[in-house]
């Protein structure tokens, strides 16, 4: 299955997310919308952005492992602006 949160693994972690992990991103996701949508009155406009900037938080909260020092490796490697 391809989806936002499986990009934010590869993009981060050069790797999929595993599917129970995925699972879980995924129904997050629908959270966040209904979160988005409750609060701006039933308005779509914004969804997809807010529930995958919370997806993304949720990603890196969690991140453990090799992951950590993948992501620790990408980051140093990235100038400073």
């Amino acid at each position: 299955m391809w989806s936002r949160p499986t990009t934010s693994y590869l993009n981060m972690f050069d790797h999929q997310a595993e599917p129970s992990g995925l699972t879980v991103y995924l129904a997050l996701l629908e959270i966040y919308r209904e979160h988005w949508r409750a609060a701006h009155d039933g308005n779509n406009q914004g969804t997809t952005e807010f529930s995958l900037s919370h997806i993304a938080l949720d990603i890196l909260l969690d991140i453990q492992g090799k992951d950590v020092d993948t992501l620790d490796a990408k980051l140093k490697d990235r100038k400073q602006l």
